[in-house]
């Protein structure tokens, strides 16, 4: 699940203040870093209007996670993703790769490298 960026004005503040941020999610594997790097990147969950962005976009987000998070993550990120779209049409890989290059382009590389090793094994 991705969330909304937040308004220029929520930036200022360390999270939203509202009522209706809910807690970050707990990953059993997640480090430290990793928990510390969700809270800056997801800063403000909220759906108010205040927070509604005019602009769409869904890959800011999970580009600037998947830069934070620390190599060895981002592998398993790799091995994890490669594990369910080797099993996919070629159509359904291509255009997932697609969403993760507009991400980052280490993030479709590392996606595509890791699709490819399981092939080879």
């Amino acid at each position: 699940m991705l969330l909304r960026r937040p308004a220029k004005e929520h930036f200022q503040k360390e999270l939203c203040p509202g009522p209706h941020s809910p807690p970050l999610p707990e990953f059993p594997s997640s480090t430290t870093r990793t928990r510390s790097a969700l809270a800056r990147v997801a800063r403000c969950c909220c759906r108010t209007s205040t927070c509604e962005r005019g602009e769409s976009d869904d890959f800011t987000q999970a580009g600037n996670l998947f830069r934070l998070l620390p190599a060895e993550e981002q592998q398993n990120l790799f091995n994890n993703m490669a594990g369910s779209l080797s099993q996919t049409f070629a159509e359904i890989q291509a255009r997932m790769l697609g969403h993760l290059e507009k991400a980052d382009p280490a993030y479709a590389a590392g996606v595509r490298s890791a699709i490819a090793a399981k092939r080879a094994s």
